[in-house]
């Protein structure tokens, strides 16, 4: 009776027999031989002989308990990797983020050098050399004058686009 009223399973019996109402309970209990163990219990109290009488059931839900806190020990632990896995991918984003930026600085920039090169000192050049020749040889100069302002035009643009590369070190960032 002592390991009852320690446990408070003498108090849900006592309830039981004054309300006439089953309870069930899970209680942590430790055997006379030390062994540490979780029952499921359901009292129900009934009548025979006029008297009143306690029908106690015990089930042994160790092994269920521990499955239980082992699954919310790997779910907790999966929120904890999710979430750290999440923040890494995060900062990986930011940081491609910045690196196409710059990139795209770059572009700009060399394209703005591309079309200043080409119009102080290429289009001079072909002009000059076009007062000196044939109607023949103009047409080729033309050709050439309109592949370059195509090259520095948007058509540039586009070809620089599609050879975007990246440095070692950018492709560490990513990783």
């Amino acid at each position: 009776i002592s390991s009852w009223r320690d446990s408070g399973l003498l108090e849900i019996a006592e309830k039981v027999l004054k309300n006439k109402k089953e309870e069930t309970c899970e209680v942590h209990l430790t055997s006379t031989f030390g062994k540490e163990f979780w029952v499921r219990m359901s009292f129900n109290s009934f009548m025979k002989s006029n008297r009143l009488h306690l029908l106690c059931l015990v089930e042994d839900i160790s092994e269920r308990k521990k499955i239980r806190d082992e699954l919310h020990n790997a779910k907790t632990e999966l929120e904890v990797r999710v979430e750290e896995r999440t923040a890494q991918l995060e900062r990986k984003n930011i940081a491609l983020h910045e690196i196409l930026s710059q990139m795209e600085l770059e572009k700009k920039n060399i394209e703005q050098k591309i079309q200043i090169n080409v119009n102080k000192m290429l289009l001079p050049m072909l002009k000059k050399i076009r007062s000196k020749t044939s109607f023949v040889k103009n047409r080729y100069i033309d050709i050439l004058e309109g592949n370059l302002k195509d090259l520095t035009g948007g058509y540039g643009s586009e070809i620089t686009k599609s050879n975007y590369s990246l440095t070692p070190r950018q492709i560490e960032i990513c990783s």
